[in-house]
C-alpha cells in the first residue's frame, strides 16, 4: 500500500485525525496459527496481539536500506512505515472493495507517525510503530 497523495511529512503531534492513537490496518490472517497475522502487501513477518513492533523489523528485502518510499504519483517521497487507516469506516470499505476472503480489520495503537495522505479517498497515517489490538471485521 503506498499513499496516492501525501499531505504531511514530518508530522505536527497537534495533528487531530491521529491524536488518541488509534488507526485501523487491513491485515491477512495466518491460517496455520489464527493467532497472528502477516502484512497484505510490502512487509514480511507475523504480527500478533499486544506487542510493539517498529516498520525496520518488518521491511520487505528490497526495502532493507531505504528510509524513504515515492508516493504513487513519483513526486513525493515519505517516511517508510506501517500505512493505516484514519477510521473504521474507512479500513472497512477498503477491505470490502479490495479483498476477497482471508483478510480481517485490526483495530491498531500507532507511535511517532511520520506522514499522513490519501490511499485512493481513504484518509491513511504512516507510523514508525504498532500494536495491534483485536479483530473489528471478519471476511
Amino acid at each position: 500500500m503506498c499513499l496516492d497523495l501525501v499531505n504531511e511529512v514530518k508530522v505536527r503531534k497537534t495533528n487531530k485525525s491521529y491524536e488518541n492513537g488509534i488507526a485501523y490496518k487491513v491485515m491477512e490472517k495466518d491460517w496455520d496459527d489464527e493467532k497472528y497475522f502477516n502484512s497484505v502487501c510490502r512487509g514480511t513477518g507475523k504480527y500478533t496481539f499486544n506487542k510493539w513492533y517498529h516498520e525496520k523489523d518488518f521491511r520487505d528485502m528490497e526495502y532493507r536500506k531505504n528510509t524513504t518510499i515515492l508516493a504513487s504519483d513519483f513526486l513525493v517521497s515519505y517516511p517508510l512505515g506501517f500505512h493505516s487507516f484514519i477510521n473504521h469506516k474507512d479500513a472497512s470499505c477498503y477491505h470490502k472493495e479490495h479483498f476477497s476472503y482471508s483478510r480481517v480489520v485490526v483495530k491498531v495503537r500507532v507511535k511517532k507517525v511520520v506522514a499522513t495522505g490519501f490511499q485512493g479517498e481513504f484518509p491513511i497515517i504512516v507510523s514508525k510503530e504498532i500494536r495491534f489490538i483485536k479483530i473489528i471485521d471478519e471476511r
